[in-house]
């Protein structure tokens, strides 16, 4: 006589809502979304767990790299920063040693940070009297050999680039620069190739006015420096807010009007 199998109850799972139930136990469809979604949650949360808790504190100089640490600006490149801006321009020129200045207006200087180095294009101004002409100068503090970095090109010069550097950490109101030597050219229609060496002063007067003044002495046995060229700034528009340019010449017109 054929005999109907029993139901192992040990293998199957049974519903816990009716404990005496032999039957498999069945899940909604609710159920089972919720079951599968915890499994696919599981292992962000372990991953999550390992990597312990986010740290939302900024790095601090001691944690970062020195890469990072040195390409900040620092305080020299935060005096930097302060002497952008457009500045009107006086150049004075001394041909020679003991030769009269002669003092040319109608330039101005456009200055702007690129990353630490403070960049400034020195130009004639549109219609100005005489031949126009451009002059770049690069200026940065180098946090690693602790000096002034400095290059600059003129185009009434055909020497090249002329890259200077600082004998010691000078203070940004201050910085004496020492120039590569370079060759002239010459005054005549034969290239002297005369060597000259060249020195540069960058004076921050005060917060609207820089100078900047360059020595030359040419190697001709004489051994003679002299004050050769000088550039007088004045900012455009004063950290106060007012036109420099404006108040000079009203204040030149009050001048001329009082006499």
């Amino acid at each position: 006589m054929f005999t109907k199998p029993e139901l192992d109850t040990r293998r199957v799972p049974t519903c816990t809502t009716y404990p005496h139930s032999t039957k498999p136990c069945s899940f909604k469809a609710g159920q089972l979304l919720w079951i599968v979604i915890g499994f696919s949650l599981l292992p962000g949360f372990v991953t999550a767990q390992q990597a312990g808790p986010v740290d939302s504190k900024p790095a601090t100089p001691a944690s970062q790299s020195a890469v990072d640490r040195l390409s900040t600006l620092g305080p020299e490149g935060e005096a930097l920063a302060k002497r952008a801006g457009t500045w009107d321009v006086t150049f004075t020129n001394w041909e020679k040693p003991g030769a009269a200045p002669v003092t040319t207006g109608e330039l101005v200087a456009e200055r702007q940070m690129i990353g630490p180095m403070l960049q400034e294009i020195l130009h004639t101004v549109p219609g100005a009297l005489g031949p126009s002409f451009t002059r770049v100068d690069d200026l940065t503090f180098n946090r690693i050999e602790g000096r002034w970095d400095y290059m600059s090109m003129d185009t009434r010069a055909p020497v090249g680039l002329m890259p200077a550097w600082s004998l010691n950490h000078d203070p940004a109101e201050r910085v004496f620069l020492s120039f590569q030597p370079f060759s002239m050219p010459g005054d005549g229609p034969n290239i002297t190739g005369q060597m000259l060496r060249m020195e540069e002063i960058i004076i921050h007067t005060d917060a609207d006015h820089d100078v900047k003044d360059q020595y030359f002495l040419p190697a001709d046995g004489a051994g003679t420096k002299w004050l050769a060229k000088r550039y007088s700034y004045t900012r455009k528009v004063s950290q106060s807010g007012t036109n420099n340019a404006e108040r000079t010449a009203n204040e030149k017109a009050s001048s001329g009007r009082s006499k």
